[in-house]
């Protein structure tokens, strides 16, 4: 188990130094790491260092992990219907249909009968 540690210990110092910028030959001394295993592994995390670039999370991505880390709300219309169960989305969306068909339907429809009414005074209603 000391054997363990004291692999755990040079694997964090050797990161540490790495990103810091700073050269591995004092993790080497400070660990006594004269071994071929030891060795094997300081080139084996240069390596994954040297492979690995630096990236920027975008900024749209890190304004929502903000957002879900302090907790804060988003008051939008399409988050808070997202957030509703399966069948009240779906008579949200039938009942927005129905109305954007009817608002269309008076557009197109309605204004034909108001103008036959008009032009056609014999008709009376009963």
């Amino acid at each position: 188990m000391a054997s363990d540690v004291k692999m755990q210990n040079l694997v964090t110092d050797v990161t540490d130094a790495l990103l810091a910028g700073e050269s591995v030959d004092n993790a080497r001394r400070k660990h006594d790491v004269f071994s071929a295993e030891g060795q094997d592994l300081i080139e084996l995390i240069e390596r994954i260092h040297r492979s690995m670039e630096q990236v920027e999370p975008a900024p749209q991505f890190a304004k929502n992990l903000k957002a879900d880390l302090l907790g804060e709300q988003s008051t939008g219309v399409v988050l808070r219907l997202r957030k509703l169960p399966a069948r009240v989305q779906y008579a949200a969306l039938a009942a927005l249909i129905g109305g954007f068909v009817l608002l269309l339907q008076r557009m197109f429809l309605g204004e034909s009968d108001t103008l036959t009414e008009e032009t056609n005074p014999a008709q009376e209603k009963v």
